[in-house]
């Protein structure tokens, strides 16, 4: 809540809730690899061409951040083949 010229103000459910979400997220280094991470959550069956389309870069990138998470533990580093899907560890 904020005073606006001595009245009481909330802000909205919703900015409280990113706000909240963004608390609770990991810390990533770039936001590329927080998007990508935020992607593959999103949808666990997501290939590398859609999330360049939705991410709007190149395939580097992507790949890129893909190994950064599968270092530092945040994905299972063997992306499974057989069910097709991302495993967030």
């Amino acid at each position: 809540m904020r005073e606006n010229m001595g009245e009481t103000v909330e802000k909205p459910s919703k900015m409280r809730e990113n706000e909240e979400k963004q608390t609770l997220s990991p810390d990533f280094p770039t936001l590329m690899i927080r998007n990508v991470y935020e992607l593959i959550k999103l949808n666990k069956k997501i290939k590398y061409s859609q999330m360049e389309d939705n991410l709007g870069v190149d395939e580097s990138s992507i790949w890129r951040a893909v190994a950064w998470l599968k270092e530092n533990g945040y994905i299972n580093p063997e992306h499974s083949k057989v069910k097709g899907e991302w495993q967030l560890l």
